[in-house]
């Protein structure tokens, strides 16, 4: 009967671990989408990024809009 409940218990901690770890995969395809997205948008001369780091995370933030087809050649 012990060797059961402790199996169970095991169980249970991986269950923990998996939806864990889900939800990091999930965060982590969240930020490569925005981070995409905001390449692209960068990419078009739309917008320009710079990448800051808070507390071990990634996040983009715009800075600037560009648009080098009106500025004045001298």
């Amino acid at each position: 009967m012990y060797m059961m409940s402790t199996v169970k218990a095991d169980i249970r901690k991986l269950n923990t671990s998996m939806d864990e770890t889900a939800k990091e995969v999930q965060e982590l395809k969240t930020e490569l989408s925005k981070r995409k997205s905001s390449y692209n948008l960068q990419v078009s001369g739309e917008a320009v990024t710079s990448p800051k780091k808070i507390r071990g995370k990634h996040t983009q933030q715009v800075v600037t809009k560009s648009s080098t087809r009106n500025q004045d050649p001298k």
